[in-house]
This record gives structure tokens, C-alpha cells and sequence, in this order.
């Protein structure tokens, strides 16, 4: 619409640049206006009388033409006269701007009403599809046996039931169970159900969550120091969990997905390697469902090393320019060779201090040697020492192919942070105490001592029998 302050400010243009009379300087409207009526000129006065529009006669009844226009007036008529030809009309081309402008928005407008139909016709036709699946409302019945693994997730248990014709919407159960169980414990138990397709999603879960017979729960402790053989025996033997072929797979084949897995697929491990993940399952003790496969007591053990294995050992493994593995494997050396905890960090100061020598190449751990025997044995024979085996660090220079234990979380931070120390050597005394020394004078000083402390505490031990 255009503005009327505009079109008022045009005319005013357009009478301020009227043509005056030729000679007349431009005076102000206001002035021309009160210019005394006396300085006009003043036409011839005779009786007259008005007989027609611009004409007038005399009283002889002659025509006289008609009164001629004083300039000022002239100047007015002409400045009327002219108003509507001189107002500015609007050019072609705003009108074609302004009614392409409409077109733009009408179709702007058909398209988001189309868009709007359209999505809410899919809401529309979708929600009625997952409210049919999930409240069972008019659902052809069948009725299937379904297996749920250990371990199942949602996406697994809603692609079960899809495949078994039991719902027909995976996404709208995903939905419900995530919406309407996310702030409860949702426990799906592992087993064999019979279930049908009216059933709603509530009573698929009640079953797969109820049905199933009470699970039996037993404490499991796995000491400090243990190996996998002796780990697989406890589990078998004594608690009667699994198979040791069972474990043996689980420990050496199974893909399990924790950060430490990815830092040990990286590495070439070592053909000689006994075990794949000997050092890091994680002594404690813990709480498992006696039906649990194989895969999954192992699980749950490795789950603890990967809480336990906080991030700054990684940074600090960077430092130290060393391997997870290597690091794990240490530390199963600081275990199996150490008895207290205070000496733990003498005891990897050693091991570095000879990783770290261009002298000392071998670190001598009779504990390798004995984690590669059939059994383990308090005193090594000289022929052990000198047998060759992958495991043997008096022949083999550096660490042994992997872990010979699986260590505490007290042995790991002290492989991952040593004492700062000159010590080369050391040899546990009678009652399990670490001697140290630098030099090899030193250290078979200390190895005279200790033996003769084990004679005198044999000697006691015989004498109180």
C-alpha cells in the first residue's frame, strides 16, 4: 500500500516547482495570498448581471468577455491543474517485484503445508503401526519358541522376536523398553521361552524377565599371584563351572572389547606365549551366576582389570616407553617374586635397572622358570636354570614372552612407578624378605646369609617336630 505522508510530500514538490510568470520573482504562498486587493488591477466596473458560466452582459445587453484571470490566480489553476499529471507513479517494475514477491510466498506457504500433511500422515500411519505392536490390539496370533543368549541386548532380543513373527516393529520395542525401563533394572535372563504374537511388549518382557528358574550365585576369590591353571582348576574342580577346554578357548580366542584388548591386538605376540591373557585377569573377589559360560566368568574377571587399569598408566606407559603387555608381564614377575607389598617397588627397580643396562641384558627370575615347570618348585636345580625354555630369563635376555601370574593392582603401579635405586640384585632371606645389592660381592654376600638363615629355621622347625 503506499504511504499517504509520501504522496503528500510529492505534490508540495510539484507546486513549489511551478512556472512562474515571466519577470515575477518566486515569493512565498503566504505573501501572494495577502498582497492588497488594491494593487491588482481593477477591471472596468459596468452594470452587469450574470446570465452564464464566464459570460457577462451589459445593461445594453451587449456580451463582454469574460473577466480575465489575475496572475496569482493563473499561478493556482495551473499549480491544480497540472497536480495530477506531475504525481510520480510507480514504475513497472516494483508491481512485477512485488507479485513475484506474492508468488514466492504462496509457494513457500504450499510447500510447508505439504511437508506438514505429509510428515503427519507418516506419524499418523506409524503410530498406529507401533501402537498395534506394542499394545497387541489386532495382531494375528502365533505362538514360537525363543532362545535368549547370555549377554542378549535390546537390538538382539527385538531381532529374535522379529524373525520368530512375534512383532513387526524392532524399532518400536527398542523405543518402549528404552523409555519405558530406563530408570529401572531391566535384568533379561538368558533361557528358552515360549511366547505369542498377542502377547504386548509388557508381557514378552515379564516373561522373559520371571519365567526362568532362580539363578544360583557363588563367591569366587582369585588370590594374587594365581596363574590361569590354577585359576581354571579352582573354577572347575572345586566350584564345578565350566569345562577347562571351555576356558582355555575363552582365554586364548574370544574377541573381548575393553581398551586394554585393542592396546593387546595391536602386538605381535609371542608363539611361545603360554596363555593369551595370563596378568590380566583380576585378582579379587567376586560374585557369579554358577550358569554362566565360560566367556562369561572370564568376562566378568576382565571387566575388573579394565576398572582397575586407570587412564593415567597409560600416560605413564608412554614415559616409560613400554608396552601394556610388557608392563602387565612385569609386574607378574614383582608378584611371583616378591612376598610383601613394601618391597614390591625395590624389587621393579631391580628389573628396570637391568632392562635398562647395557650390561645386565638378563634379568635372572628363578619365578619365569618355575611358571614353565609341570610344578613349581621351592629351590631350582642347577639344571633348571640351565635348561632352555622360552621362559627361562638366566638364558633368554629381556622379558619372558608374557605374564608367568596375574598380578595385583599393588604389583602393577609398582612395575609402572620403581623405586629410584642403584640395586642389580636381590634374594629373599628365610622368612620371604628381600636382600639387595649393587654390586655381585654384595649380592652373594647376601645369598651366604639367607641360606644360612633358611638352615637355622630348618634346623628349629626339626627341633619343635
Amino acid at each position: 500500500m503506499p504511504n499517504n505522508e509520501n504522496d503528500n510530500r510529492d505534490i508540495i514538490a510539484v507546486r513549489s516547482n511551478a512556472q512562474k510568470p515571466s519577470g515575477s520573482p518566486e515569493r512565498p504562498a503566504a505573501q501572494t495570498e495577502n498582497k492588497d486587493a488594491s494593487q491588482r488591477p481593477q477591471p472596468k466596473r459596468t452594470a452587469r448581471r450574470t446570465v452564464s458560466f464566464g459570460e457577462t452582459r451589459t445593461a445594453a445587453g451587449a456580451q463582454e468577455p469574460t473577466r480575465k484571470m489575475d496572475p496569482v490566480d493563473q499561478q493556482e489553476k495551473k499549480t491544480v491543474e497540472s497536480e495530477p499529471e506531475k504525481t510520480p507513479r510507480p514504475s513497472a517494475k516494483p508491481r512485477i517485484k512485488d507479485r513475484g514477491g506474492i508468488t514466492l510466498s504462496l509457494i513457500k506457504a504450499l510447500i510447508y503445508i505439504a511437508a506438514v500433511l505429509a510428515i503427519s500422515g507418516f506419524i499418523g500411519v506409524t503410530g498406529i503401526r507401533w501402537g498395534n505392536d506394542i499394545f497387541a490390539f489386532v495382531k494375528e496370533e502365533k505362538r514360537a519358541t525363543v532362545v535368549i543368549p547370555e549377554y542378549s541386548t535390546v537390538d538382539e532380543i527385538a531381532d529374535i522376536l522379529k524373525t520368530n513373527g512375534l512383532i513387526s516393529e524392532p524399532q518400536a520395542f527398542k523405543f518402549w523398553v528404552k523409555y519405558k525401563y530406563r530408570n529401572k533394572n531391566l535384568v533379561i535372563v538368558p533361557g528358552t521361552y515360549e511366547l505369542a504374537s498377542t502377547m504386548n511388549y509388557d508381557q514378552m518382557l515379564y516373561e522373559i524377565r520371571q519365567k526362568a528358574a532362580p539363578r544360583e550365585i557363588v563367591e569366587v576369590t582369585v588370590p594374587e599371584g594365581y596363574t590361569v591353571d590354577q585359576i581354571i582348576d579352582m573354577l572347575v574342580n572345586e566350584l564345578h563351572i565350566g569345562t577347562r577346554e571351555g576356558y582355555v578357548a575363552a582365554i586364548n580366542e574370544y574377541p573381548y572389547e575393553y581398551r586394554f584388548m585393542e592396546e593387546l591386538n595391536k602386538l605381535q605376540l609371542s608363539p611361545d606365549r603360554k596363555y593369551r591373557l595370563e596378568g590380566y585377569i583380576f585378582p579379587a573377589r567376586y560374585e557369579i551366576y554358577t550358569d554362566l559360560s565360560e566367556v562369561g566368568v572370564i568376562d566378568y574377571f576382565l571387566s575388573a582389570f579394565e576398572k582397575r587399569f586407570e587412564k593415567s598408566y597409560y600416560d605413564r606407559l608412554t614415559e616409560l616407553d613400554m608396552t601394556l603387555d610388557e608392563a602387565v608381564t612385569l609386574a607378574s614377575m614383582i608378584q611371583a617374586e616378591g612376598k610383601f607389598d613394601s618391597e614390591y617397588y625395590l624389587i621393579s627397580s631391580v628389573f628396570h635397572n637391568r632392562l635398562n643396562s647395557s650390561d645386565f641384558k638378563k634379568l635372572e627370575s628363578d619365578a619365569t622358570i618355575n611358571y614353565y615347570l609341570p610344578e613349581r618348585k621351592e629351590e631350582l636345580s642347577r639344571e633348571d636354570l640351565e635348561t632352555p625354555n622360552p621362559y627361562n630369563t638366566y638364558l633368554n635376555e629381556g622379558l619372558p614372552p608374557g605374564a608367568i601370574c596375574n598380578p595385583g593392582l599393588e604389583a602393577i603401579h609398582a612395575a609402572l612407578y620403581p623405586d629410584d635405586t642403584n640395586y642389580l640384585y636381590f634374594v629373599a632371606d628365610a622368612d620371604g624378605h628381600s636382600l639387595f645389592a649393587q654390586t655381585l660381592a654384595q649380592h652373594n654376600a647376601n645369598k651366604r646369609t639367607a641360606a644360612a638363615n633358611k638352615e637355622a629355621m630348618k634346623e628349629e622347625e626339626a627341633d619343635q617336630g
